[in-house]
């Protein structure tokens, strides 16, 4: 298991970080994409999601941070751009 450095592109060392953790999706057995339950997925989570999607690996949507009532209704909207059957994990 390889825990990334994650996907950002806002410096130069982000950039880096971003480009072995694509590679390293790649080459992956299983993918699990995790994203902050606080916050509503930007159209950046959504496109790098599908992406990793076209990828055919097995890809898991968790949605991390969800451990309050009040975030019910963010979490439900995060779990909406995953693709139809597939599974949406709450942590």
């Amino acid at each position: 298991m390889i825990d990334s450095g994650g996907l950002d592109d806002s410096s130069e060392l982000f950039k880096n970080v971003k480009a072995k953790t694509l590679a390293e999706a790649r080459s992956s057995d299983a993918i699990i994409f995790m994203v902050d339950g606080k916050m509503m997925p930007s159209d950046e989570d959504k496109a790098l999601y599908y992406a990793l999607l076209k990828l055919n690996l097995l890809t898991a949507l968790v949605i991390n941070k969800v451990d309050s009532k009040k975030r019910r209704a963010a979490k439900l909207r995060v779990c909406d751009f995953r693709r139809k059957n597939e599974l949406c994990y709450l942590s």
